[in-house]
């Protein structure tokens, strides 16, 4: 009996000591996820919201907007984040229906959206301006082009990244002066997007003495543009100017031109020289001798860094458009008015982004810039964000040998 008490007895000194280490490292792992905790509540993530259009008419357009923000998001957080936080994404689908967007907003807002990417149609942007105003968070559209985006009412808090519907028809005017075309006739979709940026277009070229001589919509669900180009034939225009989204819709506008008015040289906008995979849709030689607006050149060598990065993570066979390099340009500048503002402040950071001057863009020609102001919620003015580019066959196949701006 007293061996075993002594065995016992000689059990109990190890016991305690186990149940004391135990114990130390217990308290040692919540003291450690206090820490944790403290530490995240010190540095929660900065959340970025974004209006995406997964299956409406900007699908094609958001696409890689959004595939952009999630190439760089991660790049940005492997440098120490925003404010040394930890950058979030987070999205909502619009359908490219701006009667959805204002809601949306407000929900991605509600999920702690420090700042909205307005990555679906012009219309989308343009109806969120009043909640971005009521809520004071800034609404940035990386590729819409509507002036109506930034202008009042209820602008104070939207901004704009790539060159304007207003900017595309200077530089147009500029082109046809240079090449005696003086009328020309627009072909364009039925859309909110496409029918609110006609009018900055042709008060563009009005001011350059180019005579508009026909105005034509074709309908969203058109499987032929003949009616619409019959008419514009009797216009007897020097040149046909399709205002598109791009998509089946621009080929089947693109295919009556090419078909009725063969001999009409033809002009368009960035949207189908950026759409990939609807180059496809076009029978041979569709799109052959088109020239359209482009944002993208090797001449410039941050559009050339971007196109490294982007391919590194999304395959080398990936085909870098204009919305890629806008997308990538307006986190840039949100990130950069955020480090200016010191906080997350929204006024302060409103403030910071409006102050910014001569930011080297990684589209346009080389020495292009951007720039805001307090009355200023364009960041691209005149023509150098823009490089004219040309058709050969149903691919895109360069510069535009007869015309580019001149920039320096």
């Amino acid at each position: 009996m007293l061996g075993n008490r002594r065995r016992a007895s000689s059990r109990r000194p190890f016991g305690a000591k186990m149940w004391l280490f135990l114990m130390a490292a217990l308290f040692a792992a919540l003291a450690s996820s206090a820490a944790m905790a403290g530490g995240a509540a010190k540095n929660p993530p900065l959340i970025i919201g974004a209006i995406e259009d997964r299956s409406g008419p900007s699908a094609v357009v958001s696409k890689p907007v959004i595939q952009t923000l999630r190439v760089q998001i991660p790049d940005i957080n492997k440098r120490g984040g925003i404010l040394k936080r930890k950058v979030v994404l987070i999205t909502e689908d619009d359908q490219g229906n701006p009667t959805l967007t204002p809601a949306l907003v407000r929900r991605l807002i509600d999920r702690g959206a420090r700042a909205v990417i307005m990555a679906s149609g012009s219309a989308s942007a343009v109806a969120a301006k009043p909640v971005l105003k009521q809520t004071q968070r800034i609404g940035i559209a990386p590729t819409n082009i509507s002036p109506a985006i930034v202008t009042p009412p209820d602008n104070e808090w939207s901004f704009s990244v790539a060159p304007s519907s207003g900017g595309m028809g200077l530089l147009y005017g500029l082109a046809w002066k240079a090449l005696g075309i003086k009328k020309v006739a627009f072909l364009a979709d039925q859309t909110p997007t496409i029918t609110g940026a006609m009018p900055a277009v042709e008060a563009a070229l009005a001011k350059l003495g180019i005579e508009v001589v026909a105005k034509e919509l074709v309908p969203m669900t058109a499987t032929d543009a003949s009616p619409q180009v019959l008419r514009i034939q009797q216009a007897r225009p020097d040149a046909v100017f399709v205002q598109s989204l791009g998509n089946q819709l621009e080929i089947v506008e693109q295919r009556t031109l090419k078909r009725l008015m063969p001999n009409t040289p033809r002009f368009g906008m960035p949207s189908l020289g950026a759409q990939t995979s609807t180059w496809a849709l076009a029978q041979p030689s569709d799109l052959d001798g088109l020239v359209y607006t482009s944002t993208l050149t090797a001449k410039n060598p941050r559009t050339v860094a971007l196109t490294k990065l982007l391919k590194s993570h999304l395959g080398k066979s990936y085909v870098i458009t204009d919305y890629n390099a806008q997308a990538y340009a307006a986190l840039q500048l949100l990130q950069e008015a955020f480090e200016r503002a010191g906080s997350e402040d929204p006024v302060k950071v409103r403030d910071a982004l409006e102050s910014t001057k001569g930011f080297k863009a990684p589209f346009g020609q080389p020495a292009f810039k951007l720039s805001y102001g307090p009355e200023r919620h364009f960041a691209s003015a005149g023509v150098c964000g823009f490089v004219l580019s040309v058709f050969k066959g149903n691919k895109p196949g360069g510069a535009w040998p007869k015309y580019q701006p001149r920039c320096s």
